[in-house]
């Protein structure tokens, strides 16, 4: 859901990739390619995407222009006309919790019960 599920759509891959996706985004009816991405929870909308490109890890780009970063699927950086920035992808960082794994460890240690009264 977000940012992420607009570079998932185009250019899907498991959190435990390495790279990332750089996406340029257009206004819905003049981009050459339109998917249909949920931005927020029960919201599915025509998202227009200019282009899209793999980005491995070592790379920086330049940010430019006004538009949002965002940084790893939670956290979004908004730029303003006239603010600069640079991303460089490490694959060192930020860790990601494999949620799937943690709330089966839970069930299977009884984190989450108690016995009924």
């Amino acid at each position: 859901i977000g940012l992420s599920s607009i570079a998932g759509l185009l250019c899907p891959s498991p959190r435990s990739d390495a790279h990332g996706v750089v996406l340029h985004l257009a206004p819905s009816d003049r981009a050459p390619h339109v998917v249909h991405a949920p931005i927020a929870p029960g919201l599915v909308v025509p998202v227009g995407v200019e282009s899209w490109q793999e980005m491995t890890p070592g790379t920086t780009i330049g940010v430019t222009e006004g538009g949002v970063i965002a940084v790893d699927g939670e956290r979004e950086v908004e730029l303003r006309a006239g603010d600069e920035a640079t991303v460089t992808l490490r694959a060192t960082g930020p860790r990601a919790v494999d949620v799937p794994r943690v709330m089966a460890e839970a069930a299977r240690l009884q984190l989450l019960a108690r016995p009924s009264r």
